[in-house]
This record gives structure tokens, C-alpha cells and sequence, in this order.
């Protein structure tokens, strides 16, 4: 159940994320380089956090230790597309890997308030 919730919402954030990176293919291709490197990233981040936690609530105990290897994996997975698109604005704009990274949390948002009112 969860799972298929999950990959909804991945499915309907690189639908997202596909239709921007075309339209904005128009305007400039490093706006597309942008989203596509924000969503995989964003996307990455979420698989690993999900994972972390599944593994810490089927484990039932807490390690320290391997909990901030995993904090720090997932913020340089969110560190290093902001990094890269700062050090070389030649081949991707920053403001769209900023700006496509929250794309999968608001679609998060959008459906958890889609289930709540209707």
C-alpha cells in the first residue's frame, strides 16, 4: 500500500518534471539539465530516506552511527547537483535543480490535501 502510493508519486513528479524540461527545452536547455538533475536527485534522496527509515522501523532499534552516514549520503546526494550547477552555470542553471528539487514534495503535499478534503 504504501509502496504504491510511493511510486505514484514519483510517476506523477517526473511527469512533472518531463513536461518543465520540454517546455523550458524552448527557452534555454540549461533550464532542462536543470530540472532533470534537481528531480534525480530529489527523487534519490527520497529512495534513500525511505529505505533508512523502513530498515530502522523493521530492525525495531536506532544506530547512531549508521543513521549519519545515510544524513550525510542523502544531503551531498541534495549538495552536489546545487554545487555542480554553481560551478559550471555554462551547462545548467542553478535556479532550476533549486526550484525542480521541491517538485516531488509539493506534489506530496497536493495529493496528502487531495485526500483530506475530498
Amino acid at each position: 500500500m504504501e509502496k504504491d502510493r510511493n511510486q505514484k508519486y514519483i510517476i506523477i513528479s517526473v511527469i512533472i518534471a518531463i513536461i518543465c524540461a520540454v517546455v523550458s527545452l524552448l527557452i534555454d536547455y540549461r533550464i532542462s539539465v536543470g530540472i532533470i538533475i534537481g528531480m534525480v536527485a530529489s527523487i534519490c534522496n527520497y529512495m534513500i530516506l525511505s529505505s533508512q527509515m523502513t530498515m530502522i522501523l523493521l530492525s525495531q532499534r536506532f544506530q547512531v552511527f549508521s543513521y549519519l552516514i545515510v544524513y550525510l549520503i542523502r544531503y551531498a546526494v541534495l549538495f552536489i547537483p546545487l554545487l555542480l550547477a554553481v560551478l559550471k552555470p555554462d551547462r545548467c542553471n542553478v535556479w532550476a535543480v533549486f526550484g525542480s528539487m521541491f517538485i516531488f514534495k509539493i506534489v506530496m503535499y497536493v495529493q496528502g490535501f487531495r485526500k483530506k478534503v475530498l
